[in-house]
Order: C-alpha cells, then structure tokens, then sequence
C-alpha cells in the first residue's frame, strides 16, 4: 500500500484482504488501542453490533479548514458545547466513567471539527436526530425544532433558536446584556414546563434523570435534552412561549446603538476618561467594565478598553478593532478628533490632518500604522481601524506633539521546536555554520545574536527540524516606559457549575494565548536593558466537563506559564533565551521546549 503523505500525520489504514488494520498516531492513543482490542467484552460487542462507530461533524463548514486563531477557538467552542449535550443525551445518570466501563466512547478532532462515538445503534440514532435539528437556517428567529419523529425511547436531545437575527449579531456588552433579558424569562417558561418548576430543587430533579438544559447566551439557543413524551407535549407550550417573545421584543426595543459622539483629546484621552485616571474614578465614570484582562479595563459596549500602570492609573486608551472579528466596535466607539478624524477616516484625511508622522509600520500586507507621538493610528486597507492614544505633551495647533523622547522597538518571536536529544544535535550541526551563534546547548542558555544573521540561522534551522511560531508580537516603547503586548483570544469557561438564581451555568472568558510586558531602558553606553514578563496560556486539554451526576463542573483548567528575566543587548542585537518553558506535551517520546528571540533596537529620537 502506497501512501503520499508526510512522515508525522496519523492515518487508520485497512486492507481487506489481509484483515490488517494500520494506524499511526500517538503513543498515548495506540496504547488506548491495544487496551480495547484485548478487552473481550469490548470486541464481542462490536463484533456482534453491539456497539457501532460514527463520526458526527459538530462545527460549522465556515469554520473548517482555516487555521487562524479566531477559527481555531471557534472549533474549540462548538466541541466543547456538543460534547456537553451528547454526554447527558448518551449517557444520563451514567458517569463518563460507567459508560467506558461498557466500552461507551467519545473522542473529539479539533482539526476536522469532529466527535467520534462509539455506542450502541439506538444512542446513535439519538445522536443523529438531535444533530438535525442544529442545522438551522442564519436568518431563522423562531424557536425552532426537529420534525423527525422517532421510535427510539428514553432521552433526546433538541436545539432551540430563541433570539432573532438581528440581536444574534450584536456582540457589544449592551447587546449581551439584551440577549440574556431576552432569554432569561424564556428559559424559566421552559423550565417550568418540562420541570415542573425553576427553582434549584426542580432543576436538580430533573438533572438527576438525565434531563438538563443548555442556554447558550451568545448564540441565541437552547440545547434540551429531555424525554420523548416531554418532547410530544412541546407544541402546547410553544405556542406560549412564541407570544412571549413578541412581547420580549417590543419592550427590549432592539435599535441600533445610539452613543453620543465622544472627543478625542491626543495626549489627554477621550470623553471623559482621561490619561493618568485612577482606576477607581474611571469606574465612577463610567462603570464596571465588560470583561478584566490582565491590567486592561475593555468596555465594549463604549468601543475601547483601557490600560493601567503599575499604580492603577490610565496609561493608556485603545479604541476600535485590529481584527475583522471585532470590526463591530468600529460603529459602537463613537469619538473624533478635533480635526474630524474619526474611525473609517482615509489614511489620506489622516495625512491630511496631521502631516507626516514620526514613524510609519507596515505590519502586514494592507496593515499600516501611523506614529504620531502620544497617537498610533492603524489602518486596513487605508481605513483607520485602531486608535492607541498615550499620555504625553498636549498637542500643538490641534496636531500631536513629535516624540520627547528615544522610541525602542522590541520584536519577540515565541517559537516551539523539538527538544528531544536527536533533533537538538540536528539543530547544533546547522549552527556550526554561524560560529557567532555559539551552541544552543546547554538549556537555559541566553546568547545574544546579529540581527542581521538571525533570519538565516532560523530559515535554516526551521527547514531541517520543524519551527512553530506562537506568536512574534513587535511593540514601540518609550525609553524608560512599560510597553504591554497581548496576542490572546477569548474563551469561554464555566465559572461556576449552577447560578443559584436559574441553575444555568455561570459563563465567563479568559484570553488564551501570550502575553508581554516590557520595560526597556536606553544606557548611557548604547546598549539596551529589558526587563521582560512574558506569559503563555492555554487550556487544558484533558478535561471532565461534567460529574458522575450530569453536572458542569467549572473549567475547563487554564494551564498558565510565566518566564520573567532582564537581558541587556547591543542597539539592534537579538537575544535567544532557550527556553521560556517547556511546549505541551501531545507525545511524551519527543517533547518541545519554547524559546524566545528578542530583539530591541532604537527607532527614533526627537
């Protein structure tokens, strides 16, 4: 059998006519293999059609194939929330654990956007049917159900859309916050049908059979997984539950936001925060806001988020969107320029309005930033997109002021290789070629390189032993200032398992990805001193989402690694640090390390 693939990638091979099966995978995997081919029970049941394999795709076409980070997360939250309904659709009462005992299954592909089940003919025609009904028209805003009718007794499972179309695309805090004065009295309808009641008692009742609900607030749905003959009396209640949204609509008035336009005072701040604010007056002036990351204050529903010093206080304001994904905070921020610059603006009316900048980025192809001093200004495709307003000199004749002081430029390149001994002589030998690079041995190491050897050692290294890049964030810092970079993405997590008002989930977010702060200072004799705290997070992987009783339990974990350290370079020179930690371990026979390359240099001065 010929195969044209490359050496790493997982395959399941059979060959009829010799009745061999062939995999490649990971050693954890195989060894899940071996197990149940020698388990007798396991095999008898499949031999006699006991139990039978299905794959289902759980996520979106959209979102299949495209491996960004924004589409990687997507994957991730349609997985986690199907495993959650086809856990207590397929196993009920049973623990995860009960159901493997009898060689009942689950496994999940992020990559295809798959859940693999084992389990017997009639769970899986569950399964089946419950999918049906997720396959539900964009434009569709009526609560929605499956017309298949089954045989098939005990559990199902079922998906509602609850939240018309035009509230499902606002993601804005304002819009969240309608979403769920919309559903929250919808969901005590239906728990008061199905349940008898909404109170914790009814809901644990019925959580006991098997029976549990899973509102979905960004969404706009409903995942109920409940008894055939509940599911036979739904269209009574439908029918109320259809006149109460008409009246959840008139009232919530769903209208486009209506935002007072704001100033934007460059060096100063915007509306009414300002730069230098203390936290605690920013909160009297605005509120709480949507979500909390790290030392950043993001308010949605405003269209900026802001950042504070050590000391709490404003030291910076972001407005508008870097990412597509976002792009919706373009029309909620509001404020503008004295100058009638605004988000949208051309970069030409920026030029326009402030002549030529101190320093001009190119971050990608069509991606430009304008430096103006205690204003960056970022562009797609020549629109402004992105605002990063800093305290500074008040603005001369309505322009920003030029930069008081040296900017440094930091660029650092967070790479995952291989660590074990074979590739690391691999990659020693390559370097021999550089003499100036010096041996990447023994760990630990911090060794500074020429920038301009740098793209070459690593051009070389990648093509012989496989380099990911995480992340290579670039920042512009005042000499002496806190610069703070975070390349992360939100995640849902449950933060805790029952809300004692509804028995819903309490849902939060967490940004995973990496993190930076850096603090770098300019010496007297030219040389860069940088201190670094530079974060990494990630989710943990494996991870019981429910208990022995059907709950959610709160998670999943978040796997949180820190390096911090102070390095010293020449003007331009790069520093590689081996390692910042160790890579995730997916194949314990050949980890990785991640490494760090920073480079600093100086970029201009006034």
């Amino acid at each position: 059998m010929d195969r044209e693939d490359d050496e790493k990638s997982p395959y399941v091979i059979y060959d009829a006519t010799s009745g061999l099966l062939m995999l490649r995978e990971t050693k954890e995997r195989l060894d899940l293999v071996k197990r149940m081919v020698n388990d007798k029970s396991f095999m008898k049941a499949i031999e006699s059609g006991h139990l039978v394999v299905e794959a289902y795709q759980v996520v979106p076409d959209k979102y299949i194939g495209d491996t960004s980070p924004d589409n990687l997360l997507q994957r991730r939250k349609h997985v986690n929330f199907s495993l959650l309904v086809l856990q207590s659709l397929l196993y009920g009462t049973q623990s995860i654990e009960e159901a493997a005992a009898e060689g009942r299954l689950m496994n999940f592909d992020l990559e295809s956007g798959t859940i693999s089940v084992i389990d017997t003919p009639e769970k899986q025609k569950r399964v089946a049917e419950y999918l049906a009904t997720t396959k539900l028209e964009e434009n569709s805003g009526d609560p929605t159900e499956s017309e298949q009718s089954s045989n098939v007794k005990g559990l199902k499972a079922k998906r509602l859309v609850i939240i018309p179309q035009e509230l499902r695309k606002d993601q804005t805090t304002e819009g969240t916050r309608k979403r769920r004065e919309f559903m929250d009295p919808l969901i005590e309808k239906i728990q008061d049908f199905l349940y008898g009641g909404h109170e914790k008692k009814d809901l644990e009742k019925a959580a006991a059979e098997g029976r549990v609900m899973y509102p979905d607030i960004d969404e706009g749905t409903i995942d109920i997984v409940d008894t055939e003959a509940n599911f036979r009396n739904w269209r009574t209640t439908k029918q109320n539950i259809d006149s109460e949204r008409v009246q959840l609509l008139q009232d919530l008035n769903i209208a486009a936001s209506r935002n007072q336009p704001m100033s934007i005072d460059p060096g100063v701040g915007v509306g009414s925060i300002r730069l230098g604010m203390p936290k605690s007056e920013v909160i009297k002036a605005i509120g709480e806001p949507y979500r909390i990351t790290g030392k950043a204050f993001e308010y949605q529903n405003l269209g900026f988020a802001l950042f504070f010093d050590p000391e709490d206080k404003v030291n910076a304001i972001l407005c508008g969107a870097w990412c597509p994904p976002s792009d919706i905070l373009l029309d909620v921020f509001k404020g503008v320029t004295p100058e009638g610059i605004r988000l949208r603006s051309t970069i030409q009316e920026v030029r326009a309005a402030y002549g030529q900048p101190s320093a001009t980025d190119e971050i990608a192809s069509g991606f430009v930033v304008l430096h103006y001093g205690t204003m960056d200004l970022a562009f797609r495709e020549g629109k402004l997109v992105h605002i990063t307003l800093k305290k500074g000199p008040r603005p001369k004749d309505g322009k920003p002021s030029g930069m008081a002081k040296a900017q440094i430029e930091v660029e650092i390149r967070i790479i995952e290789t291989g660590a074990d001994e074979e590739e690391g002589e691999s990659i020693n030998e390559i370097l021999r070629e550089f003499p100036e690079a010096g041996s990447l041995n023994p760990s630990g190491l911090m060794k500074a390189i020429p920038r301009n050897r740098i793209d070459e050692i690593f051009s070389k290294v990648g093509r012989s032993v496989g380099i990911l890049v995480i992340s290579a964030p670039k920042i512009r810092v005042i000499n002496g200032e806190t610069g703070h970079i975070n390349v992360a993405s939100p995640i849902p997590i449950v933060k805790d398992s029952s809300d004692p008002q509804t028995g819903d989930p309490d849902i939060g977010y967490v940004d995973l990805g990496v993190s930076v702060e850096v603090l770098p200072t300019l010496l007297d004799s030219g040389k860069i001193e940088m201190a670094l705290d530079i974060e990494h997070k990630t989710v943990d992987k494996v991870f019981q989402q429910t208990d022995s009783d059907g709950n959610l339990l709160p998670g999943p974990p978040i796997n949180t690694q820190r390096k911090s350290l102070k390095v010293r370079t020449e003007n331009g020179e790069t520093i590689l640090i081996k390692p910042l930690w160790q890579g995730e371990l997916e194949d314990p026979d050949n980890p990785t390390e991640v490494w760090g390359l920073v480079t600093a240099r100086t970029v201009g001065e006034e």
